[in-house]
């Protein structure tokens, strides 16, 4: 998309040095949403039982939104980049979790575990 769109950085004092790519998307953020969402679903996924599990799951979630905010924040990205890059994250982490995850059908017909072959 950075490629397709060439939407310059916001006209605000930066505080990191900016790369001479343009803004739209943000990268960081949709690497953030990818990372983080895909330990946060695995970790309930394997944990669910436990009780600390859930509030590991919520603070792994929230690390992308800071990530998303510190963007914002150092001047690097508009509200719209950081949008588009967490749908981006986003796509790229359902398309994984579908891929990679069993389907529920074949765990009830007792196929074996993949993680524990």
């Amino acid at each position: 998309m950075t490629a397709t769109v060439h939407r310059p950085r916001p006209p605000v004092v930066r505080l990191d040095v900016a790369p001479p790519t343009s803004s739209y998307p943000s990268g960081h953020t949709a690497a953030a949403v990818a990372l983080y969402g895909c330990i946060a679903i695995l970790v309930f996924w394997i944990y669910s039982r436990r009780p600390a599990t859930r509030v590991a799951v919520v603070v792994l979630c929230c690390i992308p939104v800071v990530v998303g905010m510190s963007r914002l924040y150092r001047g690097m990205h508009y509200p719209s980049d950081v949008l588009a890059g967490a749908l981006t994250g986003g796509l790229w982490l359902l398309l994984v979790i579908t891929t990679l995850l069993p389907r529920q059908d074949a765990m009830k017909r007792g196929d074996d575990h993949p993680v524990l072959r």
